[in-house]
């Protein structure tokens, strides 16, 4: 039986094999230091206990085969310290350079050791490390010295010594420094990442912020244009209900009616869906297709085909330069005339509207709707009402940086809007 699984087929995440393979690499990298350390430590063991034709006296031999076999056995086990020297820097580096007194192999990996430690950039460890080193390797030299040639003493050793020290320190700051600058570089390494990370992360909030103000856009949209096919449906539905009175003609046409303001509103919601299947880039796009004034006549003749008595009053001079009104502009005084129409329509059937528009470039676009408010008792008595409208209009109108009031004003209802209509 065969599999077609795609985590099978394809192997793990690009990540993870990224992953593996630096940790892979990072491990043969600690295991090529640890082989040079230890054939550098070799090396150094090798020139301290050169063949010294000197020494003809076979007790100084045996002694300086000693020396050298104890000096192996401490600097292997300050190599084995050195491999670990990541869980604890400090003390290890110290105890590298304690055995140094007895090994000239421990200095090695004392040495990258303290690479190692500088790394982290603490002055007082690194200081302290320091001082190990020429203090062990004046007691190392001391005590091979006299263990070896005892018969040199006085100004020869103390000279011998202090050239020695110097050396030493010398040394040891060079490897200081060395890991100085790679902890330095491993920080602005970590830091860059860091702004790299962040600015990451701050791109990805800001998509879903726009993805989320996309998704209140739709939402809007939906409520602006389903809210108004909707109660033109529910209004035409409880006539059908509740009138007995209605000729099989008017029933038809009431029908005719409901049916086609429900197929209107379901391609208004097919089209408004499918800028959930696109991406934001396409917004401009989207934002094309949704009506603005342009499409204020269709609007008022569905309306008044709905059973409403509607008024439109426009400027000539409006008509003839709303061309140079802004897309959104247009879009947004749309949905407010819109929404305007639903809630008198809803709120107070066979109420005669009246919409006004006004306004040039450079002193904007005022709108008002006016219907007169039922008489006490004539309210509808079961209008379901989501209560957003005038709150998504009013927040339409400031987004665009214009004004909105909606109160009853004298028996009506006045709805006032303006947008701002840039000079051009």
């Amino acid at each position: 039986m065969t599999s077609s699984t795609p985590a099978l087929v394809s192997g793990p995440r690009p990540s993870l094999r990224q992953g593996r393979i630096e940790a892979l690499d990072s491990r043969w990298a600690e295991i090529a230091l640890v082989v040079a350390v230890w054939a550098l430590g070799l090396g150094y063991v090798a020139l301290m206990f050169w063949p010294d034709p000197s020494l003809t006296d076979p007790a100084l031999v045996e002694r300086q085969e000693q020396a050298r076999t104890l000096d192996l056995l401490v600097g292997h086990i300050g190599l084995a310290l050195f491999v670990v020297r990541h869980r604890h820097p400090v003390a290890i580096t110290l105890l590298l350079g304690a055995m140094m007194v007895v090994s000239s192999f421990a200095a090695m990996p004392y040495l990258f050791a303290m690479v190692s430690l500088a790394t982290y950039q603490r002055l007082r460890p690194i200081v302290l490390g320091m001082l190990m080193m020429p203090l062990a390797t004046l007691v190392y030299s001391y005590t091979l010295q006299r263990w070896l040639h005892p018969e040199v003493v006085g100004k020869e050793l103390g000279a011998t010594f202090a050239a020695d020290a110097v050396y030493s320190l010398v040394i040891g700051l060079i490897f200081v420094l060395l890991g100085w600058n790679t902890g330095a570089r491993r920080e602005l390494a970590a830091h860059a990442a860091e702004r790299a990370a962040s600015a990451e992360r701050e791109h990805a909030a800001r998509l879903v912020s726009a993805r989320m103000a996309e998704r209140t856009g739709i939402a809007r949209e939906m409520h602006d244009a389903l809210g108004h096919r909707l109660s033109v449906v529910a209004m035409h539905s409880n006539g059908l209900a509740y009138r007995q009175d209605l000729s099989p003609e008017e029933v038809r046409e009431t029908s005719t009616t409901i049916a086609t303001q429900a197929r209107t509103a379901l391609n208004d919601l097919r089209e408004i869906l499918g800028v959930l299947r696109s991406d934001i880039g396409q917004e401009d796009q989207t934002a094309s297709a949704m009506p603005d004034l342009r499409h204020l006549p269709q609007l008022v003749g569905e309306t008044r085909g709905a059973g409403c008595t509607v008024r439109l009053e426009v400027p000539e001079r409006l008509t003839e330069e709303a061309g140079g009104l802004p897309q959104a502009a247009s879009r947004h005084a749309y949905r407010v005339v819109q929404e305007s129409l639903t809630n008198a329509c809803k709120h107070a059937p066979g109420q005669p509207v009246h919409i006004a528009l006004s306004g040039q470039a450079g002193a904007g676009l005022a709108l008002r709707v006016v219907n007169r408010l039922p008489a006490p008792g004539e309210e509808p008595a079961d209008v379901v009402s989501g209560g957003m409208g005038l709150t998504g209009m009013q927040e339409r109108v400031h987004l665009a940086g214009g004004r909105f009031s909606a109160q009853a004003q004298e028996g009506e209802f006045v709805v006032d809007a303006w947008l701002p209509w840039p000079a051009a």
